[in-house]
């Protein structure tokens, strides 16, 4: 997977596919109330940003430079909450921020699966939610 940060070189999909797991993971072990707070924090990050870009299909569809400026933006969101406690907010930015990556990456593999636990756990907060790409035609 390419990086974008200056000075980093080679393949980080092993560690985002990696991170994604794990992080869902603990989520998930950690308490239904804790995992409800989290689908509520990933609905509203994720309804944030697409009215910025629409949907996954329209980050996939925007210049590279909008996809590095929303991707770091969301990354930046992420050590904030994470520096204030907030952890639902941290770990759905954090979520999120590894799929964008994938896809991002043009990993479709990656996308799918992470895009489909995503929708599910969004739809905690927003039942509407809508994350994953409908299939190419």
């Amino acid at each position: 997977m390419h990086r974008w940060l200056e000075g980093k070189g080679g393949s980080d999909r092993e560690k985002v596919v990696a991170g994604f797991q794990k992080r869902l993971w603990e989520m998930a072990k950690a308490g239904d109330r804790d995992y409800n707070k989290l689908g509520v924090a990933l609905s509203l990050i994720w309804r944030d940003l697409t009215a910025e870009v629409g949907s996954l299909q329209g980050y996939a569809d925007a210049p590279r430079q909008t996809q590095k400026k929303l991707l770091v933006k969301l990354i930046d969101y992420e050590l904030s909450c994470r520096e204030k406690g907030n952890t639902a907010e941290s770990v759905g930015a954090e979520l999120l921020s590894y799929l964008l990556a994938m896809v991002a990456a043009h990993d479709v593999d990656g996308e799918d699966m992470m895009a489909g636990p995503l929708e599910e756990l969004a739809r905690i907060g927003d039942p509407d939610a809508v994350i994953v790409r409908p299939p190419a035609n």
